[in-house]
């Protein structure tokens, strides 16, 4: 402060006159192309607008679930694929039968492997009755061509913002990103210790259970606990995470909590957590991927759950109509009628589908509601997560590729 006081007022006064003779003095040639800079050179290469891959190899984890490694695509251009942080997501490209699609998928491989040996892990199961994963079980083989986006997403460690110690709140599939994490504390590019809460209905069924033991028994900075639904073992815990359990293995209030796992998990524990005090900042929840069945919430008016509504979307200078069910998102909706929006992340916290709420009412989970405080006041929303509650209508962004 001592120094601001210092500071000699007069001398901005002729700041504007000084730059406008600056400008003047300045050359009339052309700045080099924006890539000429090596600060937009590493941009460019960490943040690609897409990437072109191609599918290497297949692994089949269990019967439900394949591993897809891959590379880049240097046919198409892709001479190297985008450095990531563990715990984020790849947005897959998908069209199917002349519709667009796109999905997030978290990376189960570390960083590391994407540095030195070149490859993405992406591990699917498969679910039948939804779109994506169905077409992707069916039609992606070895040698396959993929455009995903740039590595996306924030549920990764941060040593500013969270504490030295990780409680890893696992429930079944949403155990990729962990793998992806555990890696990398196991490398020794992250100093921190991570517990894993791992919940499965059995052990049998614990995905990718004896890569993360191989990771356990070689690093003493992760460790493991099973928590077994159905079956009753030694050594493991027996039931759901709740907060009986999470206050049994949180024993220091700096650890920060790492949660990934099917969408009742994120329900439970949403509520959880709130009455355990927790301050929000340790609770690091990654949700990529589509929001579904909004009337199991308390507060969804369950009279609303069985309509169908009239949605009406505008992009640019074309309008489109729809019909929308209560309990599909517009972002469904949309998609499903052959429109390309931008999205991302499909659980509202990227924003890349903001779009304006032109008139009706919406229902919104109240926990993935991550607009700014603007959006809230000038009536914006994000299409992925919302539900009608009656006839809609919305102005969407435009689809750059």
């Amino acid at each position: 402060m001592s120094y601001l006081k210092n500071l000699n007022k007069l001398k901005f006064t002729g700041m504007v006159k000084r730059r406008e003779e600056e400008i003047k003095k300045a050359s009339d040639i052309m700045i080099p192309d924006n890539i000429a800079y090596k600060a937009n050179r590493i941009a460019a290469a960490l943040h690609p607008a897409y990437q072109d891959l191609i599918i290497e190899k297949m692994v089949m984890e269990d019967e439900l679930t394949c591993s897809y490694y891959l590379i880049a695509d240097k046919q198409a251009g892709c001479q190297k694929i985008a450095y990531f942080q563990a715990g984020q997501y790849l947005n897959v490209e998908l069209n199917i039968e002349g519709h667009h699609f796109n999905r997030p998928y978290s990376i189960s491989s570390s960083p590391r492997q994407a540095k030195e040996e070149g490859y993405y892990r992406l591990s699917i199961s498969l679910m039948k009755g939804f779109i994506a994963p169905d077409y992707i079980w069916e039609n992606w083989k070895v040698g396959t061509r993929v455009r995903v986006s740039a590595p996306l997403g924030t549920s990764t460690y941060n040593r500013l913002r969270d504490g030295k110690k990780i409680l890893a709140l696992i429930g079944g599939n949403g155990v990729t990103p962990f793998v992806s994490l555990a890696h990398t504390i196991a490398d020794g590019d992250i100093d921190a210790e991570m517990l894993m809460l791992y919940g499965n209905k059995d052990l049998k069924s614990a995905l990718f259970r004896e890569e993360l033991q191989q990771l356990v028994d070689q690093c003493d900075k992760l460790k493991i606990v099973d928590v077994l639904e159905e079956e009753v073992r030694e050594g493991c815990e027996h039931g759901l995470i709740d907060a009986d359990l999470i206050r049994k293995y949180r024993c220091d209030d700096d650890t920060s909590l790492f949660v990934c796992g099917p969408q009742a998990m994120y329900d439970y524990l949403n509520e959880q957590l709130v009455k355990m005090d927790i301050p929000r900042k340790y609770w690091r929840l990654e949700i990529y991927g589509q929001y579904n069945e909004p009337s199991r919430l308390a507060d969804y008016p369950q009279e609303k759950k069985d309509e169908v509504y009239r949605l009406k979307v505008t992009q640019g200078e074309i309008t489109y109509e729809m019909a929308c069910p209560a309990g599909t998102s517009l972002m469904n909706a949309i998609e499903q009628s052959g429109i390309r929006i931008p999205v991302h992340c499909r659980c509202g916290y990227c924003g890349f589908c903001h779009s304006r709420l032109v008139s009706g009412e919406v229902f919104m989970p109240e926990f993935l509601d991550h607009r700014r405080q603007a959006d809230k006041i000038y009536g914006y929303i994000h299409p992925c997560i919302c539900f009608p509650l009656s006839d809609v209508e919305i102005e969407i962004p435009l689809y750059k590729n």
